[in-house]
């Protein structure tokens, strides 16, 4: 069963919601805990704090019969987290949503990998134990991360930043294991599955378009956004040049970077995987603050513009477009200049962009 049903078609109110066919998995729903539920959104789904949600479901290689199967829909690059369902909503803010996510549901295979599913046996038992201090084995999402999400979301939002939401965080206290058989994560923890001081959670995320710019190869998924673009912009997505969506989005990317620069902080993963394809900045799990007054000699600052420039270029390349790269990257550059607060001046300005453009081409 799939958690939203929706016409093929529907107008959006971003775009139309294309049609595509997306590998699907099965999940079933574990035992389960709501510990946290976003006021700020008109949900058209209801969590109840302290109460279990069907949204609280694992990956399994043997689906039961009697159980309900809910079948999510995976991407290559998308490792842990899986599409739910399309259905319109909008926060108090004003901003709509279409994607519904849930990240931490279990262990999806890399690209590299002929196995569609990587089930917990494949951690080695005991190994857990033996990650470095803040990794969370394959296919898990720590609490701790998903707070950081939450709290860095719920922040950029209101500063203005174009990102996902966070619906809800749900506790895990089952996963499934070999042959599909739930198994406590008290249990789980004993067997090495996943280390002790993990607390595995659900997080529910909602955004415009899922897709990142890792996924541009998909025609489908890239003809989506750029619709969706197109629409929030009032334009006529049929005369939405290839040309007129990437210039908008180079633009869009730099303002959205200046937006979490002026704020005193840094992404710090700013790869083609934690941008969508309708330029919302994702996984803000890994924000951390400035550490220097001096901010832009600050490398982490450098790294989150050159990696936002890298992403850029990329998807360019699947524009089809006769664009001179170097007049993307000055775009970017005009959006995050233009929307940067803090004071510099034109030598230090043109220094910086020639340093990174150098280390991109």
């Amino acid at each position: 069963m799939d958690m939203f049903e929706k016409k093929s078609g529907l107008i959006t109110g971003l775009g139309e919601i294309g049609h595509f066919d997306l590998e699907k998995l099965p999940a079933i729903e574990v035992k389960n805990e709501v510990v946290w539920v976003n006021g700020n959104v008109e949900m058209p789904f209801k969590f109840e704090e302290d109460k279990s949600s069907k949204m609280g479901v694992f990956l399994t290689p043997e689906p039961n019969e009697q159980e309900p199967i809910f079948h999510v829909k995976v991407m290559d690059n998308h490792f842990r987290s899986a599409l739910l369902g399309k259905v319109i909503f909008r926060d108090k803010e004003g901003n709509l949503y279409r994607d519904v996510d849930i990240k931490g549901m279990g262990p999806i295979s890399p690209p590299s990998s002929d196995d569609p599913l990587l089930m917990v046996e494949s951690i080695e038992a005991g190994s857990a134990r033996n990650i470095a201090k803040g990794k969370t084995p394959w296919g898990f999402l720590d609490w701790g991360f998903a707070e950081t999400d939450r709290d860095m979301s719920e922040l950029f939002i209101k500063k203005g930043l174009r990102t996902h939401r966070a619906l809800a965080i749900i506790r895990l206290d089952e996963i499934i294991a070999k042959n599909g058989e739930k198994i406590s994560v008290s249990k789980a923890r004993k067997l090495g599955y996943i280390k002790y001081t993990t607390e595995p959670v659900i997080e529910v995320r909602a955004f415009g378009t899922k897709a990142r710019i890792a996924d541009a190869e998909n025609q489908f998924l890239l003809e989506d956004a750029k619709r969706m673009v197109a629409k929030e912009l009032g334009k006529d997505s049929n005369n939405f040049s290839n040309k007129d969506y990437i210039q908008w989005f180079a633009q869009t990317l730099g303002k959205q970077v200046a937006i979490i620069h002026n704020a005193g902080f840094i992404h710090g993963y700013l790869t083609d995987h934690n941008i969508t394809l309708d330029c919302r900045i994702v996984d803000l799990d890994s924000v951390k603050k400035i550490k220097t007054d001096k901010w832009l000699d600050d490398k982490q600052v450098k790294k989150d513009l050159l990696w936002a420039m890298k992403s850029l270029n990329w998807l360019g390349k699947h524009q089809n477009i006769s664009n001179d790269y170097y007049k993307l990257i000055s775009d970017f550059f005009d959006g995050y200049f233009s929307n940067l607060t803090a004071k510099i001046n034109m030598e230090d300005t043109r220094s910086l962009k020639d340093s990174l453009v150098n280390e991109v081409f």
